[in-house]
């Protein structure tokens, strides 16, 4: 199976509930109530430094000054909602760990299909930033991995399972699909001054490198069924105002499972957002793809992309919602994506593997 592949329509991000439960529990809610309140600075006061720069923080509220106003609890949840918000879309992670729950709906279509076919995914994509004090003190490390389920996907018949000439016959499966993986080495460094900060508000420039890998772990029937590593890559302005990233894959395979052909594919994605007051963005997150084992009208996969988001704590705990519809300008002509839907669940937890790395 080649192109954009039914096996991996979803490429995004996810936090399974275990996780998320027993990192909150072991870090105590009061205590990850008074981190979060922390983050929030004034006006003057850039808000990298304790953000993306994975300074360590004790968890200890200073009391004000008697004649000094204290902010109230609503003013102080929007403002470290807006922080967190923006946390969320930095590629290095910074010092919390952040997870998507999404469920992305795929509609495709091209030559071998008389109707349009569909895709339904979801994923678990835990991000696990490691500061490396040794480096420097903007230095960190990222690993993420993603986890791919199909609970429902149209997929072509062909004698080997890949697309072939004329109408071909379509069978509903269901079940895991390819995992992957990839680390990043990079630096999240405030900015105060200089264009970016003038035109996008204050936040941190981001630039990491790395590789990238995926496992034919899936059903053979929703997998690439090859083992496959290349180059990864991204970088990032997360600024007061706007957001602007990217983040770069590419795989070729150094062996392949039951007959599978060449893999040779890159992967881009594209974050723009507008960060509006209530920690609520507007934006898109669109992926690009290039299967370089294609040629013509078959090779390129190209998305744009508009949703809305809003960062709120339920109880104590932060979580980013979304919804966000892709539609594709260009997609291959025998089978690919026509549109995708996101719906997206994001609870953000302490960062207890940074700590067992970074004992303080």
């Amino acid at each position: 199976m080649s192109g954009y592949p039914v096996a991996n329509v979803a490429v995004a991000v996810i936090t399974a509930s275990v996780i998320v439960t027993s990192s909150y529990n072991a870090a105590g809610s009061d205590d990850w109530r008074r981190e979060l309140t922390q983050i929030r600075l004034s006006d003057s006061e850039l808000r990298a430094p304790q953000i993306a720069q994975g300074r360590s923080r004790t968890g200890n509220v200073d009391q004000a000054p008697a004649d000094e106003a204290t902010p109230d609890e609503g003013e102080q949840g929007e403002d470290s909602a807006a922080d967190i918000a923006r946390k969320i879309t930095n590629p290095l992670g910074g010092d919390i760990i952040i997870g998507f729950n999404f469920l992305q709906i795929e509609q495709q279509q091209g030559d071998i299909a008389d109707k349009n076919q569909y895709a339904y995914t979801y994923q678990f994509q835990p991000v696990l930033p490691i500061r490396l004090p040794a480096l420097g003190e903007h230095w960190l490390v990222v690993n993420r991995p993603t986890i791919s389920y199909n609970p429902s996907a149209d997929i072509p018949s062909g004698p080997d399972g890949s697309k072939k000439p004329g109408i071909s016959e379509f069978n509903n499966r269901s079940g895991w699909a390819d995992t992957e993986y990839f680390a990043l080495l990079g630096t999240s460094v405030p900015t105060k001054t200089g264009r970016l900060a003038e035109w996008f508000g204050e936040g941190d420039r981001v630039l990491a490198a790395g590789f990238t890998t995926r496992w034919p772990t899936g059903k053979k029937s929703l997998s690439e069924n090859v083992y496959a590593a290349g180059p990864a890559a991204s970088a990032a302005y997360i600024g007061k105002d706007w957001i602007f990233a990217s983040l770069f894959q590419h795989w070729w395979d150094y062996a392949e499972e039951n007959g599978a052909d060449d893999f040779n594919f890159s992967r881009v994605q594209l974050v723009y957002l507008r960060n509006l007051p209530g920690a609520w963005q507007i934006g898109g997150t669109p992926f690009q793809a290039a299967d370089w084992s294609e040629s013509g009208d078959d090779r390129w996969t190209v998305q744009v992309g508009l949703g809305v988001f809003k960062t709120v704590f339920l109880g104590k705990l932060p979580v980013r919602m979304g919804v966000e519809f892709r539609p594709s300008i260009i997609s291959p002509d025998a089978f690919g994506t026509d549109w995708n839907i996101e719906f997206s669940f994001t609870p953000v937890v302490p960062n207890f593997v940074d700590k067992w790395f970074n004992p303080e």
